[in-house]
């Protein structure tokens, strides 16, 4: 079952309440280009371990005052405008659409659900949450197919339909958090391929209860032009890390391109400000990436002697500023990433474990101390000063790969974000030249 598929699952049963210790997670997102199981995956994911630990409280009734049961039958605005000029080489996805917390929480069933009751498939997919909330939230009509009425206890299902859950949003966020923008760009669009430009602080899917992300962001979006919303997640990104986000539109374009990411046919490279003179300027880390098992966070990863292979090759663009970082030298550098294997963090930890950590970097910079300091409440401006931008300094500025239904290469690119360059610019650095060799 797809990881935030179990999560959100698990939420629509039930609204829960943060405790400190209970909202860390137990494991991180994926941020390599690793493809993403559309169907089903095992069920050891991040998303539901994280879902375990929540401290699940009375079951939140349906919104009020918005007519939920209408909710789900009628059309978004039809209403919209479309920017007739690019801004920063994009075209802006500029409509008047639904929000995406008022969007239902979306289940695919599983091939064990084929011929069962709702009842009896919930109760064994909400396997954490108490069967008298599973109960009532089936007696409350918060569950129906796709485009149909609400379903009763009783309700027979087949594999493959989608379950939309009824929920309220109820999704932490920190004041310091980057904000998120009402609109999405998209790099590219076409009958089979969607690409948006993801901005910092927002997550790539849907996981339990935060359901404003990308994806479904962009659904939303596409609904409210009267498109086709049917997307599917090809890979993912750090809530933390900009740019190019690749999702499918057809069954065939996720095949073929998650087959693509297998076969490493590819090519990502990533815009990165680092701590300190990258030197030289040509530099290949292969350095397995492993979970810091012995570490007090155990989403952060570490760099080892042995495990998978990782490879990342770094290219040193420009170099500017003059702060003092001890060992990872003086100033700042722009750096070129382009990863050739995807393990989590890879990028990250390379970057750490070369002595250049990434601007920003809660988790990699000092032990991942501002990363506990955010998790437990902590995180002050003091902090976000220290690390020099309230999230981490990586974009993923561009994607090249063979077009799934078309003869040709098809290179995405998303430009150099707003706050990075603001960095740059305000430690005495200029725009990084982003045309090098190979991408």
């Amino acid at each position: 079952m797809d990881c935030a598929a179990a999560a959100a699952m698990a939420w629509a049963a039930n609204s829960s309440k943060l405790s400190p210790e209970a909202s860390r997670p137990a494991k991180g997102e994926s941020t390599s280009g690793t493809p993403v199981s559309w169907a089903e995956s095992s069920g050891d994911s991040g998303a539901e371990q994280y879902m375990q630990r929540l401290n699940f409280g009375p079951l939140g009734r349906p919104q009020s005052g918005q007519g939920r049961a209408e909710c789900f039958t009628t059309s978004p605005p039809a209403q919209h405008r479309s920017s007739d000029l690019p801004r920063d080489g994009l075209r802006t996805i500029a409509t008047v659409v639904q929000d995406p917390v008022d969007q239902p929480v979306i289940h695919r069933i599983r091939s064990d659900g084929e011929g069962r009751e709702l009842l009896d498939y919930l109760l064994t997919t909400l396997v954490t949450v108490p069967e008298q909330d599973v109960r009532d939230a089936v007696e409350d009509g918060r569950f129906r197919l796709r485009g149909g009425p609400v379903l009763r206890a009783s309700s027979r299902l087949e594999a493959g339909q989608v379950l939309e859950a009824d929920v309220p949003a109820r999704a932490y966020r920190h004041p310091l958090d980057p904000e998120v923008p009402d609109l999405l760009s998209e790099v590219h669009l076409d009958s089979h391929l969607l690409a948006v430009n993801k901005p910092a602080g927002l997550l790539s899917h849907p996981l339990g209860p935060q359901k404003v992300a990308a994806l479904s962001m962009a659904r939303v979006q596409l609904e409210a032009r009267g498109e086709p919303a049917d997307l599917r997640p090809l890979h993912r990104l750090d809530r933390e890390t900009s740019g190019v986000l690749l999702m499918a539109r057809t069954r065939s374009a996720d095949r073929k391109v998650k087959q693509a990411f297998e076969d490493r046919a590819v090519a990502k490279a990533y815009l990165c400000l680092v701590r300190g003179r990258f030197h030289p300027k040509r530099r290949n880390v292969e350095v397995p990436v492993v979970r810091d098992i012995d570490g007090p966070i155990r989403i952060r990863m570490c760099a080892t002697t042995q495990g998978p292979p990782a490879k990342t090759e770094f290219e040193a663009l420009d170099w500017f500023g003059k702060d003092d970082w001890g060992a990872s030298g003086i100033g700042y550098s722009w750096v070129l990433a382009r990863p050739t294997t995807g393990r989590t963090h890879q990028i990250r930890v390379h970057l750490a474990y070369i002595g250049h950590p990434l601007v920003g970097d809660k988790l990699y910079i000092d032990e991942g101390r501002a990363f506990l300091r955010r998790w437990d409440g902590r995180l002050d401006q003091a902090d976000i000063q220290s690390l020099g931008m309230n999230r981490q300094a990586l974009h993923a500025w561009s994607t090249s790969l063979q077009h799934p239904a078309q003869n040709n290469r098809l290179t995405l690119q998303a430009p150099v974000p707003e706050d990075m360059l603001h960095f740059a610019e305000s430690h005495g650095g200029t725009m990084p030249n982003c045309a090098p060799e190979g991408v």
